[in-house]
């Protein structure tokens, strides 16, 4: 079946192309753009039917693989910045060390940071525990980053992020999705207001170096029981759908055997060898 649709698929791109041929030859030859519209549009619809086949019997659910890949593909291809302030963002799975990391790259005078504080989220716990209100926990998240972006700091300030915001809805989103906490409607919803909360973060930042903070999995589990919190398979899913953020990090760094001064130290560095 998935052959099938995507034979049809395929043919139904080169009836597309092959009406699109004709317009240029058209223009071309006879310096005329032939109106095409209602065959192009037919065209389309058939490539669409096919893509919706093909990803039903995969068993991918288009809509939210389309959403998806429009998150991560404003980290990308990033566009042109029109902002002022240089961003530092500190990515990584829990028991990584990006908040303690974050935190310590605030001794140095110069920075200001946002330290992300799940204690805090006053719908977290209905949402882990009972599934419930979890829209609103991870939307409690986009909110706080919103409200800190939105405070006035100096062009001469580097603004440090606990956290890139793609892992709010990606990997935190994501997981409440699949695991029937959020409905799709919810988490379609979820995806699209990220798309503002990064709108306003390129809107403001003029560089962004993205750091992203690992350890191999028995470090990043102790790390999480100090904190009295670790669920070992919800742990192995995070740190899987951390992937993607990491193949987008400027540079990566293994904390396994690193203490955090020697993390922010080495996190400082870089941001004064990148100027």
């Amino acid at each position: 079946m998935a052959e099938f649709a995507a034979i049809g698929l395929g043919g139904e791109v080169g009836e597309l192309l092959n009406g699109l041929k004709k317009v240029r030859r058209d223009l071309a030859l006879k310096g005329i753009e032939t109106n095409n519209g209602k065959y192009l549009q037919e065209e389309i619809a058939d490539v669409y039917s096919y893509l919706l086949k093909l990803s039903n019997v995969l068993g991918y659910d288009l809509d939210i693989a389309y959403m998806e890949k429009v998150c991560l593909n404003l980290q990308r291809f990033l566009p042109l910045k029109t902002g002022s302030r240089p961003v530092v963002i500190v990515a990584g799975p829990p028991g990584s060390g990006k908040s303690s990391a974050t935190s310590g790259l605030l001794k140095t005078p110069g920075r200001v940071a946002y330290v992300e504080n799940f204690s805090q989220n006053p719908f977290l716990e209905d949402a882990i525990l009972r599934g419930e209100s979890a829209f609103e926990s991870q939307e409690w998240f986009i909110d706080q980053l919103r409200r800190f972006l939105d405070q006035p700091v100096s062009d001469e300030i580097i603004t440090v992020i606990d956290q890139t915001p793609l892992a709010i809805p990606l990997v935190y989103g994501r997981d409440f999705y699949v695991s029937n906490k959020l409905t799709k409607r919810d988490y379609l919803s979820h995806l699209e207001n990220y798309f503002g909360l990064q709108d306003q973060l390129e809107g403001l930042t003029s560089t962004v170096f993205n750091v992203y903070l690992t350890a191999d999995f028995d470090t990043l589990k102790n790390r999480c029981l100090t904190k009295g919190f670790v669920d070992r398979e919800w742990l192995a899913r995070i740190v899987d759908r951390f992937e993607p953020i990491r193949e987008l990090a400027d540079v990566c760094i293994d904390t396994t055997d690193l203490s955090i001064d020697d993390v922010v130290l080495k996190v400082s560095s870089m941001i004064i060898a990148r100027g």
